[in-house]
């Protein structure tokens, strides 16, 4: 059994056909990458993915437990952590309060725990605060930590919103174009950070990314979208051939452009 599956999803707006007929899976434990042309539906995917809206027609299942119905939270809970297109930090708080908030999304404790103080939650607390100083070690923040998010260069706020994506310990974590506006540099080390995440810790990740070069060399499986529909899926190699992918996606080209 895959971690995440898609058996027919399908999404249309307004009778645009968004997302149709997707049928794919991920294996637990790799780099897969999701590209296609702008417009090719691959966000829309992600949201279908996260609860963030539901598809109109298939099914998506996590570990085998359906979330169609599920809401954003309750899919989170489950262990999915997304980024998105944009930067969305909380400029005014703190790097390590910004990482310390997507810890709070696994919590197991409950609000009364908090509330009056609970050992359990003294102890998740503990626990998290550790999690958190490894994390922003890991994403070489550890020395910004009491700096408001805002003053963070463009490349180190990618950084902080992949650290706060990994604060609530998902198996699956979603990135949407997590090298976009980085320069070549940032996006190799980038590149060595995933690789090391999956080697190191088991994670799965899907990426979203318009950097051919490095979805090329980094995953493992590629799926590729094309005005809703999947036009094609295998590894780098056989992807970066396919004639379709080739005419609709890369310009005649080959992947490495």
């Amino acid at each position: 059994m895959a971690l995440l599956e898609l058996e027919g999803v399908g999404r249309s707006f307004g009778g645009v056909r968004a997302v149709n007929d997707i049928t794919t899976g991920v294996e637990e434990g790799g780099l897969f990458g999701l590209i296609g042309p702008n417009g090719a539906g691959k966000t829309t995917l992600f949201n279908l993915i996260t609860g963030l809206i539901r598809p109109d027609s298939g099914t998506v299942s996590f570990r085998g437990k359906p979330l169609t119905r599920r809401s954003p939270e309750k899919i989170a809970a489950l262990g999915i952590s997304r980024t998105y297109q944009t930067i969305r930090l909380f400029e005014g708080m703190t790097v390590r309060q910004n990482v310390m908030v997507g810890g709070h999304l696994g919590g197991r404790y409950s609000l009364l725990d908090a509330i009056i103080g609970r050992r359990g939650f003294r102890d998740a607390e503990r626990d998290l605060s550790d999690h958190v100083d490894s994390l922003l070690e890991t994403v070489d923040l550890s020395a910004r930590s009491s700096d408001p998010a805002g003053t963070l260069s463009y490349g180190e706020q990618r950084r902080l919103e992949l650290a706060r994506a990994l604060a609530a310990r998902p198996a699956l974590l979603m990135l949407d174009e997590p090298a976009a506006g980085m320069n070549g540099r940032e996006a190799q080390d980038l590149s060595t950070l995933l690789r090391k995440l999956v080697t190191e810790t088991g994670l799965t990740i899907l990426i979203i990314e318009h950097n051919m070069s490095m979805i090329m060399k980094l995953c493992d499986r590629v799926i590729v979208m094309n005005s809703g529909e999947k036009l094609a899926e295998g590894d780098p190699a056989a992807v970066r051939n396919d004639r379709k992918v080739i005419e609709a996606y890369l310009g005649g080209g080959h992947a490495d452009a």
